[in-house]
């Protein structure tokens, strides 16, 4: 604070999160007259869903920017099968974001596989979205030409990465059995909320799935005693159900799981079908069995690796460790539910995810490799992808054999192709880092995963990881090393008074901005974020 109020030089390290975000930042006044410029490298894992990649930039000056200019230079081997810019999302809320296209924003086709974006907002633009100028996200949305089903390949040195995501095939029967938490602790916005919610994804399922809904709260309650082949007049009954549920009493989620998880085991014979279960609760098991190790042991005692259990937190107070082991012990994943005004759009929202299983029973096979990542997966659905990386036990070879097998909508699928090497090249670098970040991913699901008696053994893995990982490291370690330099300086830390967000975005890999110090001092601070790297501007008076 001293350093920023004498308008010296002065460096301040944080980390924040906020919904959807994970965001590090670095802030460092500027002293009066000075010139600032700076770097910033990173990468960014993409990840598909519902056919689309999405790369956001935050925009929050809380001012008016004389020169604003954003840059995206997007390169993909596969070629881009489409891409748009949407207007700025001024909101985290589903309920809230526009599906218009920003017009103002020029797209450029190089080649197929390669475009730019610039986005040079007039003061005059800026003026009209808020008195504060732009507060919000640029938004690029796109996919790839997937042309091959069983995906494509990329190798550099001695590492490979393969991302799998066929089209074409048939969307697969499912038997589903949604699990509903109407605890007290559900009572008012949430149950309305969820009611909403159950409506929309009733209508969202096929004439082949098969379905039923288990209510809970002391004791579970089955709407009906098996599952039930989807019709009109059952639907009209389901949304009836629904609409008159009623929260009230304690949670029982032992017995909710037990109900659930009995009704799939029965109707498990169909080959070709996909089963699931969609588990939603706001908190944590008050009646019945207590012990959530035990809870967990039990729901996978029953659902023996042939169901996925997708778990579904509502709100701050859940236990949601417990649920994201619940869900990863059992092929599934586990997704917070934010309380607010949008808490039914993020409902439907996760069920268009999984509403069309195309493959169960995945499994990815490379021959000879070390150190692969996770290979097997209880599901592929519409729109999704599944990443798996490797590295060869010596230099690469010069034939690739890759095997993929599963069972489709109608038979069990094998697909099998010899990649030559040569042709496969990626970015220096690039591939190993991914396969760093992938590794590291799925050791810390082991560890979700594991019982407390299991965690010691972990914690060996890990410390090998960090060691092999270390290349992911780089831009985490130069931030440290920028912070240590500043303090080496004799530059004192500061506070961030009087924060004003200005936030560009990154060309290719890399961005290099200028800010010039005028007769105040300015902070500067350099933000790693999820999507995107922020830049934040204040003046110390």
């Amino acid at each position: 604070q001293a350093a920023v109020q004498a308008g010296q030089s002065a460096g301040h390290v944080a980390q924040q999160s906020a919904r959807g975000r994970e965001m590090f930042r670095i802030a460092i006044n500027v002293g009066a007259g000075e010139k600032v410029t700076f770097q910033l490298t990173y990468q960014e894992f993409l990840v598909r869903r519902l056919g689309i990649y999405e790369h956001v930039i935050s925009i929050r000056p809380e001012q008016i920017v004389p020169d604003m200019r954003i840059g995206v230079d997007l390169r993909e081997s596969q070629g881009f099968s489409f891409l748009r810019v949407r207007d700025i999302r001024t909101s985290d809320l589903l309920t809230e974001q526009s599906t218009d296209e920003l017009s103002t924003a020029v797209v450029s086709r190089v080649s197929p596989d390669h475009y730019t974006i610039v986005y040079s907002p007039t003061e005059q633009e800026q003026a009209a979205m808020s008195a504060q100028g732009i507060m919000g996200d640029f938004v690029v949305q796109y996919d790839v030409i997937h042309q091959q089903q069983i995906g494509f390949i990329q190798v550099s040195d001695d590492y490979f990465v393969h991302y799998f995501a066929p089209t074409g095939l048939p969307v697969m029967p499912k038997n589903v059995i949604f699990v509903i938490d109407v605890s007290g602790s559900m009572r008012y916005e949430k149950i309305r909320q969820t009611k909403e919610a159950m409506g929309v994804i009733l209508d969202q399922l096929r004439e082949v799935d098969f379905f039923n809904i288990v209510t809970f709260s002391e004791r579970a309650m089955r709407w009906r005693s098996e599952l039930q082949p989807v019709s009109q007049g059952r639907l009209m009954a389901a949304h009836s159900y629904v609409s008159e549920m009623d929260a009230n009493g304690r949670t029982n989620i032992n017995e909710a799981i037990t109900e659930a998880a009995t009704m799939l085991t029965r109707a498990s014979d169909d080959i070709g079908r996909a089963s699931m279960l969609v588990l939603l609760t706001d908190g944590q098991p008050t009646v019945g069995e207590l012990n959530t190790e035990e809870i967990i042991e039990n729901a996978q005692r029953l659902l023996v690796g042939n169901h996925a259990l997708f778990c579904l937190g509502f709100g701050y107070d859940v236990s949601f460790e417990f649920l994201e082991k619940l869900a990863l012990r059992n092929g599934g994943f586990a997704r917070r539910i934010y309380p607010e005004d949008d808490a039914d759009h993020q409902l439907t929202s996760f069920f268009d995810e999984v509403a069309q299983p195309l493959m169960i029973d995945v499994n990815m096979e490379y021959g000879e490799i070390a150190d692969v990542t996770q290979t097997a997966f209880s599901n592929y659905f519409n729109g999704s992808e599944v990443v798996v990386a490797g590295r060869f036990p010596g230099a690469p070879p010069s034939n690739f054999h890759v095997t993929v097998t599963g069972m489709g909508a109608q038979s069990a699928l094998s697909l099998v192709e010899d990649f030559q090497v040569a042709s496969l090249a990626a970015p220096e670098g690039f591939v190993e880092r991914l396969w760093a970040y992938l590794t590291i991913k799925d050791l810390l699901n082991k560890e979700r995963m594991t019982t407390d008696m299991e965690q010691g053994r972990q914690l060996k893995d890990v410390r090998r990881l960090i060691v092999m990982a270390g290349t992911m490291l780089r831009t985490v370690r130069a931030c440290v090393l920028f912070r240590q330099h500043l303090r080496q300086s004799g530059i004192q830390q500061v506070d961030g008074h009087n924060l004003k967000s200005f936030t560009t975005s990154p060309v290719s890999s890399q961005h290099v901005g200028v800010i010039g110090g005028g007769n105040v001092g300015k902070a500067v601070a350099l933000g790693l974020i999820k999507h995107g790297h922020q830049v934040t501007i204040y003046d110390p008076d």
